[in-house]
């Protein structure tokens, strides 16, 4: 443990690989942190590249404990759980300089980026795929918003996910906003994460961080020198020993002897596979989507029958020479 005077007023942390990823540890951090004294217990963030309404559904259908703020979209956009408001004073400086039309029309024009799906998507936020990035792309879309006279912030992370965003959205800049609209010190503050897209916020001067140790290499060597915990074990686990590390929670803390975890839900995973009810009804261009992919799969499958039996691959589409090569 360090610095055990310091009296910590914010935890913020994100979720998907974070706080989420480990269903035992997720459901130990939501009991120790609801068996902290609430007038001694910080202030809970989480900062996920989630859009509202998806990092609401998830927080409900999890073990997490409610949060006093959700950051969504990757810093583009802050809400207050206790009032069910978004903070406007946030959104309002969001827009300065921002076109996210022509943004998009640089990404399309110099890489060959796929758009994310309509939910991942905002009025702030441009979200596509570009799998294994060199720096010097990500550094040439960077030169080429600039170019356009477009103020914007380029986030990549997880060797995939290209977000576009405006100049003043990150999670970092997001949080240094809320801490001084709550007027709380950047040393009186914890942070969490795994991947890229929350290097900002562990880069917060005078913040303490903790790295969880299923972190992304991108994150490992952006927090080099900075006061960072690194954890040596993953997801919520990693969090908690980290809590544990900044005496946030007690040395000691754990399940009560003897006492079976009992989850609040199921995974979203498995209870949308167990609900007989559809979360929301299916979209004409979805329905076409799926009925297309399993159209597609059928025939892939067929193409695999063979009269010596099922092959490992297609015998059409595979040029056979008698090895393990195909």
């Amino acid at each position: 443990m360090i610095e055990p005077n310091v009296n910590f007023r914010l935890f913020c942390s994100d979720l998907d690989g974070t706080l989420l990823g480990k269903p035992d540890a997720t459901l130990l951090f939501h009991q120790l942190w609801g068996s902290l004294p609430k007038e001694e217990r910080p202030l809970l963030v989480y900062n996920t590249g989630r859009l509202l309404k998806d990092a609401m559904r998830t927080v409900h259908r999890s073990d997490l404990p409610d949060p006093d703020y959700l950051i969504c979209g990757v810093g583009t956009l802050i809400h207050n759980v206790r009032t069910g408001g978004t903070v406007q004073e946030f959104a309002d400086i969001l827009n300065e300089g921002w076109d996210r039309d022509r943004a998009e029309q640089v990404v399309q024009t110099i890489t060959s980026a796929v758009r994310q799906p309509a939910p991942f998507q905002n009025a702030c936020k441009s979200s596509w795929y570009l799998h294994q990035a060199p720096a010097e792309l990500i550094a040439s879309v960077e030169t080429a918003l600039g170019e356009a006279g477009i103020e914007a912030l380029v986030v990549y992370s997880s060797d995939r996910d290209l977000d576009i965003l405006p100049k003043y959205a990150n999670k970092g800049n997001a949080l240094a906003w809320l801490l001084r609209h709550l007027k709380i010190p950047a040393q009186e503050v914890i942070v969490a994460g795994d991947s890229g897209n929350d290097t900002a916020m562990l880069q917060i001067p005078g913040a303490h961080g903790i790295v969880v140790e299923n972190s992304q290499p991108e994150l490992m060597e952006a927090t080099v020198g900075l006061s960072c915990y690194r954890a040596h074990t993953i997801c919520a686990d990693g969090v908690i020993e980290g809590l544990i590390h900044y005496g946030v929670l007690p040395a000691s803390c754990s399940l009560t002897p003897g006492e079976e975890p009992q989850h609040i839900q199921y995974e979203p995973e498995i209870r949308q596979l167990l609900s007989e009810v559809a979360p929301e009804a299916l979209k004409p261009e979805d329905r076409d989507f799926l009925n297309e992919a399993y159209a597609r799969a059928v025939s892939a499958l067929r193409r695999n029958i063979t009269p010596m039996g099922f092959s490992a691959c297609s015998l059409v589409d595979n040029e056979t020479r008698g090895t393990d090569a195909n």
